[in-house]
């Protein structure tokens, strides 16, 4: 079985690792606008937003 998957990777650059990002090599582009992040209690977080975005694929060979 072979299957070829297409993710898309939201996140806020506080709290990803640009580290990761630039060590696998993950293209990434800016959002058109915004997205808010919220708190557990539900209230927006007033330091973080995600701005950006990748597509990542995973491909899976062999049997499932």
């Amino acid at each position: 079985m072979n299957a070829l998957c297409t993710f898309q990777l939201l996140w806020d650059e506080k709290t990803s690792s640009p580290r990761f990002i630039r060590e696998h090599r993950l293209r990434t582009e800016p959002l058109s606008r915004p997205i808010p992040i919220f708190n557990v209690d539900g209230t927006p977080n007033k330091e973080a937003l995600i701005t950006r975005r990748a597509l990542l694929s995973y491909k899976k060979s062999g049997e499932s």
